[in-house]
């Protein structure tokens, strides 16, 4: 067979059904570095505001401005102080601007910025959004892996049981030994599976969302946690390419090997979706009836049986443990794990979305088209 028939060529297409974040390292504050307009998320041009300080400012207003910024006031308000110093909003230098879905008035505690991963400069020297082709594969991997484990059942039986014998759960050692299964289970399928990074996404569709960690057992004496993240917004439809190398002429699984992976998400997410459902409904977190319905409504509208769309969950605000581990080992050893891990982990919270009619975020709708 000629070496280009190896090679099996997907259309990728990938439509938000809520905001999505890939968090790259990189944040802001809003000491200086961006500031809310109503509904809009302003970055400031650091060049720009330079030029102001050196134009506007006297030597005492300049030294008060980087003091503060760069001892990182707690206090500061960075448009207070340019109003103070006779400055408007509409002078002051900005990069890009971003929708704002929150509460603007919020934004003078300093709060944090997080920023989506970047790609380098396109053809117009900017730096773009876009999915990581990893990412996407990371999540189908642990999709093959659990479909795989749910029907071997014996090897989720030899994982757990080495899991009973340790004295104290660590969530790290409890990592390391899912890796080596992962390996173990889907090693060079994987390496068969090639997905590149989508397309650069504009700033049109993009938007900061406020977001907050709420504890699934809320009580008077936990304080409100929030910040700001920058997500490709909902209702969005990026592309991306996704390859499956065929490796010899015996093997059938080109065939099934994409439809596959759409049955094993759906298999993946419904379960999740349940699991999820049960735990929110046990809950007293204060967005829980809004919550439900929207996992509900997912679970409605959850493709089983589709060999040619999948819902799946991408990006920041999941557990690793949540999604995997948890889902597949009786209620004894889960509640171990989530006893163990409760007070150092975040299993026992969800990062939702402060708007208060759309909270959840991450989830995406998969299609693929043979090319």
């Amino acid at each position: 067979m000629p070496r280009k028939e190896l090679y099996h060529h997907y259309q990728l297409e990938i439509e938000t059904l809520s905001p999505v974040s890939i968090g790259c390292k990189s944040q802001l504050t809003s000491r200086g570095e961006y500031f809310l307009t109503g509904n809009k998320t302003h970055f400031i041009d650091q060049d720009g505001i330079s030029e102001i300080l050196y134009q506007n400012l006297t030597e005492e207003d300049k030294k008060e401005y980087l003091a503060t910024v760069l001892n990182q006031g707690v206090d500061f308000n960075f448009t207070d102080f340019f109003k103070n110093k006779g400055i408007s909003l509409e002078q002051i230098p900005i990069s890009r601007s971003l929708s704002f879905i929150g509460d603007a008035t919020l934004v003078n505690k300093n709060r944090l910025l997080k920023l989506h991963i970047k790609s380098g400069a396109d053809e117009n020297q900017n730096n773009s959004a876009y999915f990581p082709g990893s990412s996407l594969k990371g999540m189908i991997r642990t999709a093959m892996v659990y479909v795989h484990l749910k029907s071997h059942p014996e090897l989720v039986s030899k994982f757990a049981d080495k899991i009973n014998n340790w004295s104290q759960i660590d969530k790290y050692e409890l990592s390391k030994e899912w890796k080596v299964l992962e390996d173990s289970i889907i090693g060079k399928e994987a390496n068969q599976l090639r997905i590149a990074d989508t397309q650069n996404i504009s700033d049109t569709d993009m938007a900061v969302y406020q977001v907050r960690r709420e504890p699934l057992y809320f009580t008077e004496s936990d304080s409100e946690l929030d910040w700001l993240e920058e997500c490709v917004d909902k209702g969005h439809k990026i592309f991306g390419a996704l390859t499956y190398v065929q490796k010899n002429t015996k093997e059938l699984a080109c065939i099934n090997f994409v439809p596959n992976i759409l049955l094993g998400l759906n298999e993946w997410m419904t379960d999740m979706l349940d699991f999820e459902i049960l735990e929110i409904e046990k809950s007293n977190m204060p967005k829980k009836e809004i919550v439900l319905a929207q996992l509900k409504s997912l679970i409605e509208s959850s493709l089983q049986n589709n060999e040619y769309a999948a819902i799946a969950r991408l990006g920041s605000g999941k557990t690793f443990m949540f999604n995997t581990i948890l889902l597949l080992l009786e209620k004894g050893l889960r509640e171990r794990i989530l006893m163990t891990v409760l007070k150092t982990d975040s299993i026992k919270t969800r990062i939702l979305c402060s708007h208060e009619k759309a909270p959840l975020k991450g989830w995406i709708k998969l299609n693929l088209r043979k090319l």
